[in-house]
C-alpha cells in the first residue's frame, strides 16, 4: 500500500470518528474493509489508536460529568468536539492496540460481513446419501440458507420452516430459495405440504409446480429436461413458464411439460417410472464354488398378483403392498446342485445383485426386510420360469402378503436400507446350509419375499438381476466344501 493510499484511509477513518462521513466516503471505507487483507487490518489499527488516544488524552482529563461519563454510557460527544490527532501519530500507535476498538470496527463497519445468512429449512434425514458438489451443509440437523444440494445416491429429506417437507431421490440437484420456494434442477422430489405451506412452489427448468395442500412428486427427466408431476393426494397447479398456461392436478392425476407443450391431465399409474441408476458388478473372492441360476438346469422368475405393463425379462421383481388388488410380487430361484457333493457343504451364501427398476418411489418404503424361503415339497419344484401364475406359484399365499409354511421353510433374512436400490446383498446362514445339504434330488428352489410393506401407494418395486440380465451376475450360491 502506497503512502497516498494510507493517507486516504486515515482521512476516511477520521471522518468516521468525527461523524462527518459523506455517502461516497462511507462507500469507500466499506469497500476497503470488505476487500480484507492489509486495508482491513490498517482500518482496525487506526480505530484502536483512536481509542487509546481518546482514553489517554481526552477522557481522563475531562470532568466526570462530561467526557468520561458520556464515554462509559456509550454516548458520543458532538461532532467536532474531539481534537483531531496528528496524522504522524496513526502508524506509530498501531502496535499499542486495544482490543476494544477491534469490536468497534467489526460492529460498525463489517457487521454485514460477519452476519449469518438467513436460514429457511433443516436437513432432517438422509438415507444412504452420497453428496456431490453444492453450497449447503449435508450433516443431518443442519440449518439451511439459500443454496444448492447435489445428491448423488440415496435419499435426503428437507423440512422447510413453512411446514413443507421435500424428500429428494437420487440423483438430484435441488436449490433452496426461501421457506416457500425451491428449484428442482434435476432428479426427483416428493413433497408433503400441510395447510401452513399452501402455495409452496417447486420450479423446474420447464415448469412451475404450485401446491395447494397435498402430497406429490416432481421429476425432471435427465434426457429431455421435461417435467413430470404426479399428485398422490390433494391439488397442485402446474404452470408453463413462458405461456403461463395452467393445468390443475388432483389425487391420482399426472401431467408432463416439455418445451412449449403442456400435456393435458391423465391418470397416474400406481407404479410410475421415475429414474434409473447405473448398476454394480458382482465380485467374489477365491475359495468359493459358485453355482448360479444360469448354470445347468438352473432357472429364475417371478410371479405377480396383477399383470400390468410393469414387467421385466432381465430383472426379478419383488414387492409387497397393502392394496387389495396389489400389485404384489415374489421371486423364485432354481439351482442345479447335481454336480455338488452336498454333504460336504460347510458354508452357504446366497448372493443377489439389486438394480433399480425405475418403478415406484423409494421414499414410499422404509428399510425393507427380505426373507428367503426354501421350498420343501419336491412336487413344487417343477415350475416354469416363463409361466409362473400367481395362483399356482410354489408356496405362495394368494391373498395378502404371506408364505405357505406348509410348503416352505424360512432360511433367513436380509435388509435393504431405505433409499438403496442397487448393489450386492447376501444371506449366509446355517439354515441355508442345512437346506442345501439335505436336498434329496439336486434341484433346490428358493423364494424371495419382501416382508416389509410400502408406507404409501406407489411404493418402490425392488429388482434383482436375473439369469437373463445382459451384464449383471444372476442369483448365485457361493459354497464352501470340506477338503476331499
Amino acid at each position: 500500500m502506497t503512502d497516498a493510499d494510507l493517507q486516504k484511509l486515515a482521512d476516511l477513518v477520521h471522518a468516521h470518528i468525527e461523524g462527518q462521513l459523506t455517502a461516497p466516503q462511507r462507500e469507500a471505507l466499506e469497500a476497503a474493509i470488505e476487500a480484507g487483507g492489509e486495508s482491513r487490518r490498517i482500518v482496525a489499527d487506526m480505530l484502536r489508536d483512536h481509542a487509546v488516544l481518546h482514553w489517554n488524552h481526552v477522557a481522563q482529563e475531562a470532568p466526570a460529568t462530561d467526557g468520561v461519563e458520556q464515554f462509559r454510557e456509550g454516548v458520543h460527544p458532538p461532532a467536532g468536539t474531539l481534537p483531531k490527532p496528528k496524522r504522524s501519530l496513526w502508524l506509530p500507535m498501531a502496535l499499542a492496540a486495544s482490543v476494544t476498538l477491534t469490536a468497534l470496527a467489526a460492529g460498525l463497519l463489517i457487521g454485514k460481513q460477519t452476519a449469518q445468512p438467513a436460514t429457511f429449512a433443516t436437513l432432517v434425514h438422509a438415507d444412504a446419501a452420497t453428496w456431490g458438489g453444492g453450497s449447503l451443509p449435508t450433516a443431518v440437523g443442519s440449518r439451511l440458507a439459500k443454496g444448492k444440494f447435489r445428491l448423488e445416491e440415496g435419499l435426503a429429506t428437507v423440512k422447510f420452516d413453512s411446514g413443507a417437507t421435500v424428500t429428494l431421490e437420487s440423483p438430484a440437484v435441488f436449490e433452496i430459495e426461501d421457506a416457500m420456494n425451491a428449484n428442482l434442477v434435476a432428479g426427483t422430489a416428493v413433497a408433503d405440504v400441510p395447510e401452513s405451506a399452501h402455495g409452496f412452489r417447486i420450479v423446474t427448468p420447464s415448469a412451475r409446480v404450485i401446491d395447494h395442500g397435498t402430497r406429490f412428486a416432481v421429476n425432471v427427466e435427465s434426457d429431455t429436461g421435461a417435467t413430470r408431476t404426479h399428485v398422490f393426494e390433494g391439488l397442485v397447479e402446474v404452470e408453463h413458464p413462458t405461456t403461463d398456461k395452467v393445468v390443475q392436478l388432483r389425487t391420482g392425476q399426472k401431467n408432463r411439460v416439455e418445451g412449449d407443450h403442456l400435456d393435458p391431465v391423465s391418470p397416474g399409474p400406481v407404479e410410475e417410472r421415475w429414474s434409473a441408476q447405473p448398476a454394480t458388478v458382482l465380485e467374489r473372492g477365491s475359495g468359493w464354488r459358485l453355482i448360479s441360476t444360469r448354470d445347468g438346469r438352473g432357472k429364475d422368475g417371478y410371479t405377480a398378483s396383477v399383470i400390468n405393463e410393469h414387467t421385466s425379462n432381465t430383472q426379478l421383481l419383488v414387492k409387497s403392498s397393502e392394496q387389495k388388488s396389489g400389485p404384489r410380487r415374489k421371486a423364485y430361484l432354481g439351482f442345479d446342485l447335481s454336480t455338488v457333493p452336498r454333504e460336504k457343504i460347510t458354508t452357504a451364501e446366497l448372493i443377489l445383485t439389486f438394480e433399480p427398476t425405475g418403478w415406484g418411489l423409494a421414499s414410499a418404503v422404509p428399510d425393507c426386510e427380505f426373507e428367503v424361503y426354501g421350498i420343501t415339497k419336491e412336487e413344487l419344484e417343477n415350475w416354469d420360469p416363463n409361466d409362473l401364475p400367481w395362483a399356482s406359484a410354489p408356496a405362495n399365499v394368494t391373498k395378502g402378503n404371506a408364505v405357505d409354511l406348509s410348503a416352505a421353510r424360512l432360511l433367513g433374512s436380509f435388509t435393504v436400507p431405505r433409499g438403496v436400490q442397487k448393489g450386492e446383498f447376501t444371506l449366509q446362514s446355517e439354515a441355508l446350509r442345512d437346506f442345501l445339504r439335505d436336498d434329496p434330488n439336486g434341484q433346490a428352489t428358493l423364494m424371495i419375499f419382501r416382508k416389509t410393506i410400502e408406507i404409501n401407494d406407489n411404493g418402490l418395486v425392488h429388482g434383482m438381476a436375473s439369469s437373463r440380465h445382459p451384464h449383471l451376475p444372476p442369483p448365485t450360491l457361493a459354497l464352501k466344501l470340506t477338503e476331499p
